[in-house]
């Protein structure tokens, strides 16, 4: 029994962590891997289909394609064809994409894209687990965090809406013990923490830097908050915090310069505010709620959630009531650690309601603190409710704490069921829901090799950028005159997404959005014929989606002939156009 204990022991924290992730991650995603290259995760809720996953298929393709062709990640002439669009915010996120390369052709988009879900998760848990190791004694509550932040609401959230950038975020939990070393521990030298934070910051820029900024911006809230409760010790801890940010810079400032360049001088590049406010913003209800994505809502939740709250897909940002009771009894018996968590928690469910209130789904006239960030450079394009990945580890911390002071109690009489509802409120649905993300075989073939294609479904955002995932399938072979990207600050009521408007995208946005029955008038006819011309199509497919015969009976009405049907898809072949292998890639 004694090897068997000492075996135990050995094995250290973060790689029993790894293993349990990497099992349940696996276990919670196995239709993926039954049916390989078939499906992706995605809700199914209706009236909600949307995911972004697709987008994020396209950058495994083309950050590897750009980088083997000597172009730049941040400008492409496949989407948009001839004009070209810029990728620069949301920039790709080149450090997943590069590492996820060997899989990706081995194994395909699709699956690499199943992979990097998988993968983020368990760097999520690893991370988790060796950051509470900081403040918890016993291995295995360490171990139960990592698991808990790497199924956490946000984390399932995220990989629901198709957004694998921002569930990868194991930089959270290695900032909050890079900042407990640089605030109050300071027994590292602050060489060695400064290029730590740069090394970070640097990945996370290149991963996702709206995660980047929230952790600044949280980490100055901490620093403030603790400068303000012990005034004393800021002069005896200001050299060292000084020297580590001295030393965070070498890494930071060139990827700095990096995205700078691409997001405010290059052409294409946006100026103004990239987001409305108050669509992606958690609601009050969510601090007693359970998600739409959780394991535990019932049915007449689901709904509930679904049909009242503005973008029920991306406002995942929740506590529960076991949470809170949790919160409550820290509060009750604070200490040094929970002095500081627990004003972080509630000034970050503040935030997280965007700048103003919305409840049960209906916008209020009650300005919220988030306001003031709205109107700072930065700062005011930050997701309110994104803020949950930050927030999820914090409540992580304030349960492992709870959990550790009940393992030295005489008498826990029945609070470990409190700390066990709290985890099980957040476990996810299992497995996973998934979509469908195959595509027709046409686009694997070298019949569009060369060519410049303007594809139904179009691609102008989420919902239509399935196009794009067949454009990666088939190795980008071919020209898109769509495109899912940001292309204007989102000011005025204008659509920020996507090419510019014509009558004739907005015709097959209407019929894919909204089921619209368009009508072939003469000067839809006009608008086509020079649609056509001005983006050099040689050939118009319309693929299998929703509405798709509708599609494929209006571009017969406005062509003047049937289609053919090639390998899966209605084709109409366009006179020919020169090369688009002409352009610069």
């Amino acid at each position: 029994m004694a090897l068997t204990v000492r075996w135990w022991r050995r094995i250290p924290r973060w790689a029993w962590a790894a293993t349990l992730t990497s099992a349940l991650a696996m276990l919670w995603t196995w239709p993926l891997w039954a049916s390989p290259g078939n499906l992706i995760p995605a809700g199914r809720w209706p009236p909600i289909y949307y995911t972004d996953a697709n987008t994020f298929i396209w950058y495994l393709a083309w950050v590897p394609h750009a980088i083997s062709s000597g172009a730049s990640p941040y400008v492409t002439h496949l989407l948009n064809y001839p004009a070209g669009a810029s990728l620069a915010y949301p920039g790709p996120p080149l450090l997943w994409t590069t590492l996820l390369w060997p899989v990706t052709v081995w194994a395909g988009v699709v699956s690499g894209y199943d992979a990097w879900i998988v993968m983020a998760m368990v760097a999520n848990g690893v991370a988790g687990c060796i950051a509470l190791g900081r403040w918890v004694r016993h291995g295995w509550v360490a171990v139960a965090g990592g698991i808990l932040f790497a199924f956490s609401p946000y984390a399932v959230g995220e990989a629901m809406v198709g957004h694998p950038n921002l569930l990868a975020v194991p930089t959270i939990p290695l900032a909050a013990l890079l900042l407990h070393e640089t605030l109050v521990r300071q027994r590292w030298r602050a060489r060695t923490v400064g290029l730590g934070w740069g090394a970070l910051l640097a990945l996370q820029l290149l991963t996702a830097e709206e995660v980047a900024v929230m952790i600044v911006l949280v980490g100055g809230i901490a620093a403030t908050g603790l400068a303000a409760a012990h005034p004393g010790q800021v002069r005896r801890r200001v050299r060292h915090v000084a020297g580590a940010a001295l030393w965070a810079l070498p890494p930071v400032v060139p990827v700095v310069a990096l995205l700078g360049w691409y997001q405010l001088l290059a052409p294409g590049s946006i100026h103004g505010k990239l987001y409305a406010g108050g669509l992606f913003s958690m609601d009050p209800k969510a601090i007693f709620l359970p998600d739409i994505y959780s394991g535990v809502t019932l049915p007449a939740i689901t709904a509930f959630l679904t049909h009242h709250t503005p973008l029920p897909t991306e406002g995942v940002a929740t506590v529960g009531i076991p949470l809170a009771i949790v919160l409550a009894c820290l509060g009750r018996h604070p200490d040094p650690l929970t002095r500081l968590l627990l004003p972080l928690v509630a000034i970050l469910v503040v935030l997280s309601l965007g700048p103003s209130l919305h409840l049960v789904g209906l916008p209020f006239s009650v300005p919220l603190p988030e306001a003031a960030l709205s109107h700072l450079p930065i700062l005011q394009d930050l997701v309110p409710d994104r803020l949950a990945g930050v927030l999820d580890f914090l409540l992580i911390l304030s349960l492992a704490t709870f959990s550790e002071r009940l393992l030295v109690r005489t008498d826990p009489r029945g609070w470990w069921l409190v700390a066990a509802a709290a985890a099980l409120s957040w476990m996810p649905l299992v497995p996973a829901p998934t979509q469908h993300a195959g595509e027709p075989a046409l686009f694997r073939s070298s019949l569009l090799t060369g060519k410049v294609v303007l594809v139904y479904p179009f691609a102008q955002d989420g919902f239509g950028a399935a196009s794009e995932r067949w454009q990666a399938v088939g190795g980008l072979r071919f020209a898109l005159t769509g495109g899912y990207y940001q292309r204007t600050a989102a000011v005025g009521g204008a659509f920020p997404y996507g090419p510019p408007a014509t009558p004739l995208t907005d015709a097959l946005y209407s019929i894919l959005k909204e089921g619209g029955r368009p009508r072939a008038t003469a000067a839809l006819r006009r608008s086509t014929r020079h649609y056509l011309d001005v983006h050099h199509v040689n050939v118009v497919v319309v693929g299998p989606g929703t509405h798709w015969r509708r599609a494929a009976t209006l571009m017969a009405t406005l062509l003047h002939r049937p289609p053919t049907f090639e390998l899966g898809a209605d084709v109409w072949p366009i006179r020919p156009r020169p090369s688009w292998h002409a352009v610069p890639p």
